[in-house]
C-alpha cells in the first residue's frame, strides 16, 4: 500500500490504492473506423437510433454524443417533437394565464424555436379567443337587468368608447332660488355633450 504524502496535493492511501485497481465492468466505449462506418450504413438503412445503440451495446445518449458527424451527416439530428391534441390545449392554457414561452417550452421539453414552429396557431389565437369570449360577456351583462350591468356598461363605455371618469362639482339654482351641489365621479364623453 502507497503511503500518504502531506501537502498541497494530498492524497490519501485508499485513494492511490483505487486508481491502481483495474475497472470493473465494461469498457468505455471507444469509436473505431468500422463502428462510424456501420453506424452511417445503419442511419442510411433507415434504422432508429435506439436499435442502433443497443446493437452497439451503448446508450441512446452516447450514440448521439460519439457519432453526431454521421447523425447530422444521415439528416437525423434528433426526434422530432410530434405535437398531440393534449398538448396544444395546455398550451393554449398556459398563453392565456400568461405563462411565457421560455417557461411553455420547458414544460414540454422542447425548445422555444420548436415551440415557435409546431404551436405558433396556439401562441397566436388563444389570447384573442380568450379577449373574445370576456367581451361578449361583459357586453352581454352591460345590457342586462342585474346589478352588474351599470359597472360592466361603465367599464364598456370608458374601454371602447372612449369615455372617461371624471370628478366635477357643478353648481345648479333650483326656481326657488336656492343653490343645489352635486358634486362626485361622473362619466364624461371627450366631445362636449
Amino acid at each position: 500500500m502507497a503511503r500518504a504524502v502531506l501537502g498541497a496535493n494530498h492524497v490519501n492511501a485508499l485513494t492511490v490504492e483505487r486508481l491502481r485497481k483495474p475497472r470493473r465492468g465494461r469498457a468505455p466505449h471507444v469509436p473505431t473506423d468500422a463502428t462510424r462506418a456501420a453506424v452511417a450504413d445503419m442511419l442510411a438503412a433507415g434504422k432508429k437510433c435506439t436499435d442502433i445503440a443497443r446493437e452497439l451495446h451503448i446508450a441512446p445518449a452516447k450514440l448521439r454524443r460519439f457519432y453526431r458527424a454521421e447523425m447530422t451527416a444521415a439528416g437525423r439530428r434528433g426526434v422530432p417533437h410530434v405535437p398531440t391534441p393534449e398538448m396544444r390545449q395546455a398550451v393554449g392554457v398556459m398563453m392565456l394565464t400568461g405563462v411565457s414561452q421560455e417557461r411553455i417550452a420547458r414544460a414540454l421539453r422542447i425548445k422555444t424555436t420548436a415551440l415557435k414552429k409546431y404551436y405558433a396557431q396556439e401562441l397566436d389565437e388563444s389570447v384573442d379567443k380568450a379577449n373574445s369570449a370576456v367581451v361578449s360577456n361583459l357586453y352581454q351583462i352591460a345590457i342586462g337587468k342585474s346589478p352588474q350591468a351599470m359597472a360592466a356598461a361603465a367599464f364598456w363605455c370608458k374601454t371602447k368608447m372612449g369615455w372617461r371618469e371624471t370628478s366635477k362639482v357643478e353648481a345648479t339654482v333650483d326656481g326657488a332660488g336656492g343653490l343645489i351641489v352635486f358634486s362626485g365621479c361622473l362619466l364624461e364623453h371627450d366631445k362636449t355633450v
